[in-house]
């Protein structure tokens, strides 16, 4: 990665930080980038020799233009990939047509040099994400919850704390229960990712995260994944407490949980330093279309998810299921998600927040 401005030592670092903030999310844009980068690269301050020949002090700044500026350097020379896409709910003025960028062949064997990542596995990465625009509209959802829970963690003042985030194949698991049809079904439990929050060094509260864009049915009769299904097994996995068979915290002599391990076919080694702890309870949050008002009117897909719940039983759904929509939060305002805007089933139950 080479540039040819001035300061180019600070580009090829800023242009590295962007390949691996690219790899861990998989996909981002340009608005989720620059909450990442632009708050910590603003005053950079190095030297240049002038057509004088003089050593002179430039201060460099790292705003959006700057940022763009990256991203069309890194997608012509190969180390990233362009997709069109549409932002399900995008910032005001921020339009609805975005670009999305993935990780392209020529990011390769930078990552695996600076980075530490196995070059069978960013190769892999870079095949996978030959997919479509609704994918691609998904993962940058769960990208922008995931960038805003971190700013709202960063922003609280020690009252929250990420753990853990995870998410892709790992998680993939299923339950057998009784399905809409009243057969014992085989039904799959996947969410789109898994996270605890510890609130207040006191305690730590797990989530399952379905990112719902509304293409899926509700219901249905025919065999297929829908939302109904997916509640009747997340109902079925946590009666079974199997998350406490599967997911387990790594814990550090001192008590402080330090990460997830997931117990699966594949042999993780665990350090003989780390004890592990099952994960004992979760609540699934459903980020769904839809509007909430002021006056609490709900309305939308969100509305007829909610009115499907009580046939599961009340008191049950209420503790477990979360909803909300895209709009009560804003990536501007990250700690906006943790105010008091989760819905239940139950229409007298006040509105949840993730940190209470």
């Amino acid at each position: 990665m080479t540039s040819s401005s001035g300061d180019e030592s600070a580009s090829r670092h800023t242009d590295l930080e962007i390949l691996k903030l690219v790899f861990q999310y998989r996909f981002l844009d340009v608005e989720l980038l620059a909450h990442m980068l632009c708050g910590s690269q603003r005053k950079t301050t190095s030297y240049r020799i002038g057509k004088d020949g003089r050593r002179r002090p430039t201060q460099y700044g790292f705003g959006e233009s700057a940022l763009r500026k990256r991203l069309r350097h890194l997608s012509q020379a190969k180390y990233l990939t362009t997709h069109r896409t549409i932002g399900d709910q995008p910032e005001p003025g921020s339009g609805c047509i975005r670009t999305a960028y993935g990780l392209g062949t020529r990011s390769v064997p930078v990552l695996s040099r600076h980075a530490g990542v196995p070059a069978s596995q960013l190769r892999a990465m870079v095949e996978r994400n030959r997919v479509g625009v609704p994918y691609i509209s998904h993962a940058l959802g769960i990208a922008r919850f995931r960038i805003i829970i971190k700013l709202a963690c960063r922003t609280s003042k020690d009252r929250a704390r990420l753990v853990f985030w995870e998410q892709g194949q790992q998680l993939k698991d299923h339950v057998y229960g009784v399905g809409p049809s009243g057969e014992r079904e085989r039904l799959p439990v996947y969410p789109d990712a898994f996270f605890a929050l510890e609130i207040e060094r006191k305690r730590i509260a797990h989530y399952f995260l379905e990112y719902d864009r509304g293409t899926m049915p509700i219901r249905s009769q025919r065999v297929r994944t829908t939302i109904e299904r997916k509640i009747i097994a997340y109902r079925h996995y946590r009666h079974r407490k199997l998350q406490a068979k599967r997911y387990f915290h790594r814990t550090l002599p001192n008590g402080h949980v330090a990460g997830l391990h997931i117990v699966s076919q594949a042999v993780q080694p665990v350090d003989s330093q780390v004890k592990l702890a099952a994960v004992n309870g979760f609540t699934v949050l459903f980020l769904t279309p839809g509007r909430v008002r002021s006056d609490g009117l709900i309305t939308g897909r969100i509305a007829d998810i909610l009115s499907l719940l009580p046939a599961f039983g009340l008191g049950f759904v209420s503790s477990l299921f979360w909803f909300t929509t895209p709009d009560q939060f804003s990536i501007n305002a990250p700690r906006t998600l943790f105010l008091p805007i989760w819905r239940t089933a139950r229409p007298d139950d006040p509105p949840r927040c993730l940190v209470d």
